[in-house]
C-alpha cells in the first residue's frame, strides 16, 4: 500500500457562507445513508486523475482550493439535528486536507478503494477527501472522494473534468457557465413553482403505485440469515457499446433506453412477470445551469415496461417512451411519497451512471465490429456485499473498454449462485440483437443465451 508521507492544504476562498435546508435530492439521499449505515461507504463517490507533467504538489494543492471556491459542495457539512433532519452549511474560507502519498507497487484503483472505504461524518467532516499519490516527490496522481450527499454521478464528473482543465492550465467551464447552488436550489423549492412541481410528480407516484404491482420478488427463499445474501460482479464487454449503438441507432433511441430495456427483459426473464416496474436514476439535468452543477440533484423515478412476447426492439421503444414519461415524477420531495411508495417497496433498480451528454456522436459502429468482439467479454466472480437496497440492482458506468456493467442480487428472494452468469449471457443477447434483429420474443431469446453462454472469468477478487 502507498505510504503516507505528510498531509498537505488546499486553501479555498469562496464567494459566501451560507446555511440552508438541504434540497429534495439531498434529503433522498440523506434517507438512503441512514438505511445503509454502518455500511454506507459504498455509496461514495470517487475517481483517480492523473497529473500532468510538470505539476508540483503545491500546483495539485492549488487546484483544488480553486474548484472548492468555485464550487460550494466542496465546502459544504451537514450538521444533523436531534430529529435526524440535516442543514447544509456552506463555508466561504478555509482548507481541505490533501493526504500525500509515496506511490510503490499498489495500483492506483486499490489505493482509491482504500481512500473511499470509510463512510463520511457529515457533521465534522467536509465532504471530500483528497490524495496525491507521488514518485520521487513528483505528483502522478489525484485521488478524490466524495459524500454523495455533494456529489451524484455527474457532479462527480464534472468535478473530474473542473480539475482536469485547472491541473492542464485551462479555463474550466465554472468560469463559462453562469453558478448554480445547492443552497439556492434548496431555497427555490419552496417556492410556489416548485410546490405545483412536487405535488404534480407526488400524484403521479401514487397513480403509478395504486395502478402496478412493484414488487416482482415476493417470496422469501431463505432466511434472513443466509451469508451471503447479497452478491455483486461486474462485466468488461468490449461488444456492449457497439451492439448497443447499433440497436439504438435501428431503433432510434438513445443508449440508456436500450440498457434500461435490457434490465426489463432480465427482470422478466427472472420473475416471469410480463410487465416490468423499474425504480430508476433521473439526472434532472435539462438547463445549462443543472448540466454544469457540480452537486446532487439526480433522484429516482419509476419506469413501467411491457416485455410480455415481444420482441427486443419492441421493448426499446416502448422503453424510450417509458422513461421520457418519468422524467415527470423525478423531482419531488421524498416526505410526501413516503407513505405510499417507501423506497424499500421497489425491488428492482436500474441505474445508468454513463453521462452520454458528454460524448459527441461519433461514427456509427459496424456489424462486423460487433461480431469481432462476441468473445472478449468476462465477469468477475461473485463477491460478497454486505448491505444493499434491492433485491435485484443493475447498474451501468463508464469503464476503460466501454460501458461496464455491475449486478447485485439478494440470495434471500433470488435463487442465483453466479449472478456473473447474467451479465455474460446479457452481453451475449445483445451482440445477438444488434447483428440479427429477431422476431421471437426477448425473453426466451435472452434464457437461450443464458443457457448457452460459458462463464469468463478475469481473475479479479
Amino acid at each position: 500500500m502507498s505510504t503516507e508521507v505528510r498531509t498537505a492544504g488546499a486553501v479555498f476562498h469562496g464567494s459566501r457562507s451560507i446555511t440552508a435546508p438541504p434540497t429534495w435530492a439531498q434529503q433522498a439521499m440523506w434517507n438512503t445513508i441512514g438505511r445503509m449505515r454502518p455500511n454506507d461507504a459504498f455509496l461514495n463517490a470517487k475517481f483517480a486523475l492523473a497529473v500532468p507533467e510538470g505539476r508540483t504538489v503545491d500546483d495539485v494543492c492549488r487546484a483544488v482550493g480553486e474548484a472548492a471556491a468555485a464550487h460550494e459542495a466542496l465546502r459544504t457539512r451537514y450538521p444533523e439535528s436531534a430529529d435526524g433532519h440535516i442543514t447544509q452549511v456552506v463555508e466561504r474560507s478555509g482548507e481541505l486536507p490533501v493526504t500525500v502519498r509515496a506511490s510503490d507497487a499498489t495500483p492506483v484503483l486499490t489505493v482509491l478503494d482504500d481512500l473511499a472505504e470509510r463512510a463520511f461524518d457529515h457533521a465534522a467532516d467536509w465532504p471530500v477527501r483528497f490524495a496525491v499519490l507521488v514518485d520521487d516527490g513528483t505528483p502522478t496522481h489525484l485521488l478524490f472522494v466524495g459524500s454523495h450527499l455533494s456529489f451524484d454521478g455527474i457532479g462527480k464528473n464534472l468535478l473530474h473534468e473542473d480539475l482536469a482543465a485547472r491541473l492542464a492550465g485551462e479555463r474550466p467551464r465554472a468560469d463559462r457557465t453562469p453558478p448554480m447552488t445547492a443552497a439556492d436550489l434548496a431555497i427555490d423549492e419552496q417556492s410556489p413553482a416548485a410546490q405545483a412541481r412536487n405535488a404534480a410528480a407526488v400524484a403521479r407516484w401514487h397513480r403509478l403505485v395504486d395502478t402496478h404491482d412493484v414488487v416482482h420478488f415476493p417470496l422469501a427463499l431463505h432466511d434472513s440469515d443466509i451469508d451471503p445474501r447479497w452478491l455483486v460482479s461486474s462485466m468488461s464487454a468490449p461488444v456492449v457499446a457497439p451492439a448497443v449503438e447499433l440497436i439504438a441507432r435501428r431503433c432510434r433511441v438513445t443508449t440508456p433506453a436500450v440498457f434500461m430495456a435490457a434490465t426489463a427483459v432480465l427482470v422478466s426473464a427472472l420473475s416471469g412477470r410480463p410487465t416490468v416496474v423499474l425504480k430508476n436514476m433521473i439526472s434532472n439535468r435539462f438547463t445549462d445551469a443543472e448540466k454544469a452543477f457540480v452537486g446532487t440533484i439526480s433522484q429516482s423515478c419509476a419506469t413501467v415496461v411491457h416485455v410480455g412476447g415481444s420482441t427486443f426492439d419492441e421493448v426499446v421503444t416502448r422503453t424510450m417512451t417509458a422513461s421520457v414519461r418519468g422524467y415527470s415524477m423525478g423531482r419531488y420531495r421524498l416526505a410526501d411519497i413516503y407513505d405510499v411508495a417507501p423506497p424499500q417497496l421497489f425491488d428492482c433498480f436500474h441505474n445508468d451512471l454513463r453521462d452520454v451528454d458528454r460524448r459527441g456522436p461519433g461514427e456509427p459502429p459496424r456489424v462486423e465490429e460487433v461480431t469481432a468482439l462476441r468473445e472478449v467479454s468476462s465477469a468477475v466472480p461473485a463477491l460478497r456485499l454486505p448491505l444493499h437496497g434491492s433485491k435485484f440492482y443493475l447498474e451501468v458506468r463508464d469503464g476503460a473498454d466501454g460501458p461496464e456493467s455491475v449486478l447485485i442480487v439478494d440470495r434471500r428472494h433470488l435463487a442465483l449462485a453466479e449472478p456473473e452468469r447474467l451479465l455474460l449471457a446479457l452481453a451475449a443477447f445483445l451482440a445477438n440483437r444488434a447483428t440479427s434483429p429477431a422476431v421471437g420474443g426477448a425473453v426466451g431469446q435472452l434464457l437461450e443465451c443464458l443457457v448457452r453462454t460459458p462463464i469468463r472469468l478475469d481473475g479479479r477478487t
